[in-house]
C-alpha cells in the first residue's frame, strides 16, 4: 500500500489565496434579485408548456419556444454585458464637508445604472454616452480620491439585472471637511511671544498711546528706546491695540474614528469662531507625513488641514 503525503499549505498562503479568490468574485457579474425573475419566467414556460401540450397545436410550441428563448436571452444576456461596463469620472469638486451631497461629473460607455458603494449615495441611471452628475454623500471627514461604484445593466430586456463593481477615479483629491461644532474651546492656547513665559502683551499695531515701565513678558519691538534713554529705565510703548497674538489649535486625534471626528468637529467649530472674530490661528496637526504646525487663512485651508489629520503614533 502506497501512502501519498499531503503538503501543507501554510497559514499566510491560504490566506492570501482567499484573498485572491474574493477579489476574482467581485470582480465578476453578479445577479440582483435573481429569485422574481427566474421564478416567474419559469411559472410562465410550465404555463405556456401545459397549454401547447392540451392544444397539440404546432404554432403554439412553436411561439412556446421562441418565448422561452427569449427569456433565457433576457436572463442570461446581461451577466456578458456587464463586465464591459466602464465609468469615467470627467470633473469632480476639491473641497466638501462630512454629510454633504457631492456631485461627480460621469460618462458611461452604454446605458447603466450606477450607485456609490464606499460612500453614500443615490441611484443614477445613464443613457448611453450622455453626461451626467453622480451624487455621493461621503458619510465622515477625509481625503478621497476614488470612489467604488457598482454598475448595473439589464439590456436588453430588462428582466434581470447583473452589476459588478468598478473603482471610480477622481480627477483631483477631494478633501472632506469635518462638521462644525460650537465646542473647542478645549483646544486653544495663546501662544506667547519669544521673551519669557509670562501673559501675552498686546502687540504694536496700533497708534502710540504712550509709555510705560518694561513688564514681563513685553518684546523687544515694543521698547521705546528713546523714553528709555531719557529715563535711564527700559520703557514700552503703549499703543492703541488690540490682542493680536495668535491663538495656536493643537489638534491630536484618536485612533478610534467617530472619537476622531467628534474631535475634529470641535476644532473646525473653534476655527471658525476664531476667524470670524477677526483672530490668526496656528493649526497643529499629525498628518501622514509627520507632525504639521502652520497658520490657517480661512475655512477652506482649515477643513483641508483637519482632511489630512491622522492619529498621532502615540494615540490610543
Amino acid at each position: 500500500m502506497r501512502w501519498r503525503s499531503r503538503r501543507r499549505v501554510p497559514p499566510g498562503d491560504r490566506a492570501r489565496s482567499a484573498m485572491a479568490s474574493t477579489r476574482c468574485i467581485r470582480h465578476l457579474a453578479l445577479p440582483e434579485r435573481a429569485f422574481g425573475p427566474v421564478a416567474g419566467s419559469v411559472v410562465l414556460l410550465l404555463v405556456w408548456a401545459g397549454v401547447a401540450h392540451a392544444s397539440g397545436s404546432g404554432w403554439v410550441q412553436t411561439v412556446g419556444a421562441a418565448v422561452a428563448g427569449l427569456l433565457l436571452l433576457g436572463l442570461v444576456a446581461p451577466g456578458f454585458a456587464a463586465p464591459g461596463l466602464t465609468l469615467i469620472c470627467q470633473s469632480s469638486p476639491t473641497d466638501a464637508i462630512a454629510g454633504s451631497v457631492v456631485e461627480l461629473d460621469v460618462i458611461g460607455n452604454r446605458s447603466m445604472r450606477c450607485t456609490a458603494r464606499s460612500v453614500g449615495g443615490t441611484p443614477l441611471l445613464l443613457a448611453g454616452k450622455i453626461p451626467a452628475h453622480l451624487v455621493i454623500v461621503p458619510p465622515r471627514r477625509g481625503v478621497v480620491s476614488a470612489v467604488t461604484v457598482r454598475v448595473a445593466t439589464a439590456a436588453p430586456l430588462g428582466l434581470l439585472w447583473w452589476s459588478r463593481d468598478r473603482v471610480l477615479e477622481l480627477t483631483r483629491p477631494l478633501y472632506v471637511a469635518p462638521q462644525t461644532r460650537d465646542q473647542g474651546a478645549a483646544l486653544r492656547q495663546t501662544l506667547t511671544p519669544d521673551e519669557g513665559q509670562g501673559t501675552p502683551r498686546p502687540t504694536l499695531t496700533g497708534d502710540l498711546r504712550g509709555v510705560r515701565p518694561y513688564q514681563h513678558g513685553d518684546g523687544r519691538r515694543r521698547v521705546h528706546w528713546g523714553a528709555s534713554a531719557h529715563t535711564g529705565n527700559l520703557m514700552i510703548r503703549e499703543s492703541e491695540s488690540r490682542q493680536d497674538d495668535p491663538i495656536c489649535l493643537i489638534v491630536d486625534l484618536p485612533r478610534d474614528l467617530d472619537a476622531a471626528d467628534r474631535i475634529a468637529e470641535d476644532a473646525m467649530g473653534e476655527i471658525v469662531m476664531q476667524l470670524n472674530a477677526g483672530r490668526r490661528i496656528v493649526l497643529e496637526t499629525t498628518e501622514s507625513t509627520g507632525r504639521v504646525v502652520a497658520p490657517v487663512a480661512d475655512r477652506v485651508s482649515a477643513g483641508r488641514r483637519l482632511a489630512r489629520s491622522v492619529a498621532s503614533s502615540d494615540a490610543r
